[in-house]
């Protein structure tokens, strides 16, 4: 009897975790989860069926576009744009109050996967107004949107500027290579390498440059580029709209010393990418390194 007993306490306890976990389904999107369904005097609806069913499918993908963890999604109905921002950990919906006419030939929507700012380029409506081709930017903040003023935009794009107008930064003098101060030496007495290195291949230490360009040191205190725990950095000639920075880490062991280099794009988006222990840029902005695997690569800055 008493074995009897044992095991049909066994059979429930092995049942009702079978039921638990049949029953455990991934958390989804429902219309509770979208922040507002609809907007003033627009017959548009956030929280339909195949709305949803979108929301969704971006969260099961776990891809974020926008803002590190997010995505801002983009849905066309009848012959105007709307906008929601989907977070990816709070499995929330936070619907953007206007829509946008599209106009051709314009790229209706700008953002980075690394920050908060989007901005939109058409004809926007809003509340019963429409402005015809404009401009206008948002900073995303925990559900809010934030219109963006051109002046404060320009503030941020100054940053940029100010470090590419810096004379007192010496960017590179291309064509170079990393081995630069190495082959010079074959050639050159040290001392007259080191002049040539300084005007034509100057590396920083982010305590110089926090002397020189305290905004550049604010943008390279980026998580991204902190985590690299790099020595130096070496800046190239403005190429285009794009501004970029070698950061170098000294590697020091027992048996050598050597150097891994990577390279940063600091504007228009940040972005860090590693480049071995070797580099070389032509005249032409071509980058040329190796992978991780010894092969040779080619990237054009511009």
């Amino acid at each position: 009897m008493k074995n009897t007993s044992v095991s049909l306490t066994v059979l429930i306890i092995l049942s009702i975790l079978g039921c638990s976990s049949n029953t455990s389904v991934a958390k989804d999107i429902n219309k509770i989860n979208v922040k507002s369904c609809s907007i003033d005097f627009d017959e548009v609806d956030f929280c339909t069926k195949e709305r949803l069913k979108d929301y969704n499918n971006i969260l099961k993908n776990k891809v974020s576009n926008f803002d590190k963890n997010k995505f801002l999604m983009s849905f066309k109905e009848k012959n105007y744009l709307y906008f929601a921002v989907i977070d990816l950990e709070s499995l929330k919906v936070f619907t953007f109050p206007a829509s946008l006419s599209v106009m051709s030939n314009i790229k209706p929507v700008e953002f980075s996967s690394n920050n908060n700012l989007f901005c939109l380029n058409g004809n926007f409506n809003q509340y019963q107004n429409s402005y015809r081709a404009v401009k206008t930017c948002y900073v995303y903040n925990n559900g809010d949107f934030n219109f963006k003023s051109r002046d404060e935009l320009g503030k941020e794009t100054k940053k940029y500027d100010n470090f590419s107008s810096n004379n007192e930064i010496k960017k590179l003098n291309l064509p170079i290579s990393s081995d630069f101060y190495s082959k010079c030496t074959e050639k050159n007495p040290v001392k007259k390498c080191e002049q040539i290195e300084k005007y034509n291949n100057r590396p920083y230490t982010l305590s110089e440059l926090q002397k020189i360009s305290p905004d550049l040191v604010v943008l390279l205190n980026d998580s991204k580029v902190k985590s690299l725990n790099a020595d130096t950095f070496r800046f190239l000639p403005k190429i285009k709209d794009s501004f970029y920075s070698i950061a170098e880490k000294y590697i020091d062991t027992d048996e050598e010393s050597s150097s891994e280099f990577y390279l940063i794009k600091i504007k228009p988006e940040l972005v860090v990418e590693k480049i071995g222990d070797y580099y070389s840029i032509d005249n032409s902005g071509v980058i040329s390194y190796k992978n991780e695997n010894g092969k040779l690569l080619k990237k054009n800055l511009k």
